[in-house]
């Protein structure tokens, strides 16, 4: 049973048993204006305050994300996104449709509209994915740098093969874009790719074979099909790395991770 599933049956089974509250039989229910001001009540202080109290949850999250000590790791903030994606996609109208459903739409001005708590998920999930990028980019950042400072490249030999640091920094780099495509439909990451005439350096096929030529064969051909793929695409490390699910993720990340340079 999904996640999403689950909550709808939970908050289902907790409307109906308010249902008794409203119920003909019951005599104080014949006070005026009783039963709109109940079923009010239940829609905005129940059904509304839980998916404002699921999205400020979320957010808090990101406020310890990238800490040493007790923070919350980035894998959490890219499921927390997602499901923020499901959230104003389905359930919020799931949700609240339910709790009109079995009690009702109060005719008030009081009523906190649908549109509202979808926008408001939608700045949940774009932060939470927002946040993630920068402390996947800071780490990858973080490596490059140390790489960097600790080397005395006045004096160092000529390198004859692929860093131990830079084979870290792509495993790390594809690990995280096959957790994003585990969780983000490809079809619209594809995107990417199908716009790649305007966005992507103009390789020949026999620039590439003459550039994969000059590695030393010891090199496994994954990690250079990966670092390939680390510039497939031009990136404008001076511009914002705002990004949208699914889309420009790895993009954002490998901006952030290069801007160092410019520091």
């Amino acid at each position: 049973m999904g996640l999403q599933t689950l909550i709808v049956n939970q908050v289902r089974c907790l409307l109906k048993g308010l249902q008794a509250f409203v119920h003909t039989d019951v005599e104080f229910t014949k006070q005026a204006n009783f039963q709109d001001s109940f079923c009010l009540q239940v829609r905005e202080e129940i059904v509304v305050a839980f998916i404002r109290s699921v999205n400020k949850v979320a957010l808090e999250f990101c406020e310890t994300a990238g800490e040493k000590s007790g923070g919350a790791p980035p894998s959490l903030l890219l499921l927390l996104s997602r499901f923020s994606v499901e959230m104003k996609t389905a359930l919020v109208n799931q949700l609240l449709g339910m709790a009109d459903e079995l009690f009702g739409a109060p005719d008030s001005p009081n009523l906190t509209p649908a549109s509202l708590l979808v926008q408001e998920t939608s700045d949940v999930a774009q932060t939470l994915i927002d946040q993630f990028v920068r402390v996947q980019g800071l780490i990858i950042s973080q490596m490059l740098r140390k790489s960097v400072e600790t080397r005395d490249w006045m004096n160092a030999l000529e390198p004859r093969n692929v860093r131990a640091v830079m084979k870290r920094v792509v495993e790390d780099v594809t690990a995280v874009d096959m957790r994003v495509g585990q969780l983000y439909e490809e079809g619209a990451r594809n995107e990417r790719s199908s716009d790649s005439s305007r966005r992507t350096y103009p390789y020949s096929a026999s620039g590439r074979a003459h550039w994969s030529a000059r590695w030393p064969s010891s090199v496994d051909h994954s990690l250079l099909s990966n670092i390939q793929k680390l510039f497939s695409e031009k990136i404008d490390i001076f511009h914002h790395s705002r990004v949208l699910p699914g889309l420009s993720v790895m993009t954002g990340i490998i901006k952030i991770g290069l801007k160092y340079i410019s520091w």
